[in-house]
């Protein structure tokens, strides 16, 4: 860690370290204390990898950027400053733009002392694609003897209990609490899960919030949450990838095509059979009735003779007729 300027202090254990300058400082051992970006994590559009629906809530597990996640709230840990430096300092401050800092930072001009642990605030969104932000106020990890873990719980089921004021439908946890808040691994996720479990256990029957979504970009995280919630709300709906999902698309549209081809082939040999038959049952029928229509043209000339000959006949007997001698009227004899 390098400190340019200003001056950084981190505090472990009771113990104040004071960098000024640029001042080279090597920390070991120091656990989840910070998380550095890791450039070699790319960002990317969250893959779901397992899910479980919960008396009508369903929580979904990602891995990837929360950036690109589509739901109505993100939910942000803070300290009692609302200073935005904890996990999600960089999508806020540079994505979200500067309203949403200017906001926090006129809330704060009122305040006369820090904001107490469990607190909640909401703000808009800025540029990012969420309808707003609930700033939860979250206990800083000592040494473990301060309750931190159960203080964490209470400020998870603050922060649903106010999406639930708002009707929020959904809603996103990402590195919550983040290793600023120097919680050793598995602490803030179970934290966060039986956070998630009193919610569950306490909501009321017409709850808003319907889908709850826990994204981390690295895989590390994203598996030691799943091994939480397993251990609470016992084995969860794997999901398929979305490549996967994409070939079975491509599979079941070519054995689409593959069917409709063949149904199509069916349909032609079919039509191809029947014109078939129907070229035969056409070609019987024609000589079946080219007989009857030779007996009929016979029968027509013979007809036709029979009234020639009846023609000649009749002028034939009429001559006759004029040809037979006139007999003489015979006188009356007088008496």
């Amino acid at each position: 860690f390098y400190a340019h300027k200003k001056t950084i202090i981190y505090k472990l254990k009771k113990k104040s370290l004071v960098f000024k300058k640029k001042s080279p400082i090597v920390i070991q051992d120091m656990g989840n204390l910070c998380t550095a970006p890791n450039k070699e994590v790319e960002s990317k559009k969250p893959e779901a990898n397992f899910t479980k629906e919960v008396s009508g809530i369903r929580v979904t597990n990602l891995q990837g950027d929360v950036y690109y996640q589509k739901v109505d709230v993100l939910m942000n840990a803070t300290d009692g400053q609302l200073s935005l430096t904890g996990g999600l300092s960089t999508l806020l401050n540079e994505k979200g733009g500067q309203s949403i800092k200017q906001e926090c930072e006129n809330y704060k001009k009122d305040l006369q002392e820090p904001l107490e642990a469990c607190t909640t605030i909401v703000t808009k969104a800025g540029k990012l694609r969420f309808r707003q932000i609930i700033h939860i106020v979250c206990p800083i990890w000592i040494n473990g003897e301060a309750d931190e873990v159960t203080r964490l719980q209470s400020a998870v089921l603050n922060g649903l209990n106010k999406a639930q004021e708002l009707n929020v439908r959904s809603l996103t946890f990402s590195t919550f609490p983040g290793g600023s808040f120097g919680y050793p691994a598995g602490k803030a996720s179970s934290a966060l899960v039986e956070g998630i479990k009193q919610f569950i256990e306490g909501k009321i029957e017409e709850c808003s919030i319907q889908e709850i979504a826990i994204v981390n970009i690295d895989a590390s995280t994203s598996e030691q949450f799943k091994s939480d919630f397993t251990q609470v709300f016992g084995e969860s709906e794997a999901i398929e990838s979305e490549k996967d999902v994409n070939l079975k698309k491509q599979s079941t549209a070519e054995e689409k095509k593959k069917i409709a081809q063949a149904s199509d082939n069916q349909a032609n040999g079919v039509n191809n059979q029947q014109a078939a038959v129907n070229g035969a049952s056409t070609q019987n029928t024609e000589r079946q009735e080219a007989p009857k229509e030779e007996n009929t043209s016979a029968s027509n000339v013979e007809v036709e003779k029979k009234e020639e000959v009846q023609q000649v006949e009749e002028p034939v007997a009429e001559k006759k007729e004029e040809e037979k001698p006139v007999e003489e009227e015979k006188p009356v004899e007088e008496e």
